[in-house]
């Protein structure tokens, strides 16, 4: 996992500093799927466009995957917070 903090600068330095600090990860989860080839030849391109030759595809579709997921996630409690404050708040068990 990556961490960037930010450090106050000096007094006498006038510069800003950011440090970056390593720490390690959890293990994650497997998880195997099977994507067409036109989807397999899409990711070897982007993979190799933005990492090069020796990149590893699957870490490449891992984190697209993962910054997929996490954005949609992030949709989904935006709206859910926006119905909570317009008072639309779940099931009326009323009306079932």
């Amino acid at each position: 996992m990556l961490l960037v903090r930010w450090l106050s600068p000096g007094l006498r330095a006038r510069r800003f500093f950011f440090r970056i600090i390593y720490e390690p990860s959890l293990p994650k989860p497997d998880l195997h799927l099977r994507v067409s080839e036109q989807a397999m030849t899409a990711l070897r391109r982007i993979t190799q466009a933005e990492h090069g030759d020796e990149y590893p595809v699957n870490s490449k579709a891992a984190a697209i995957l993962e910054e997929a997921v996490l954005g949609k996630i992030h949709k989904l409690n935006v709206v859910a917070r926006q119905m909570v404050r317009s008072g639309f708040v779940g099931i009326d068990w009323d009306d079932r």
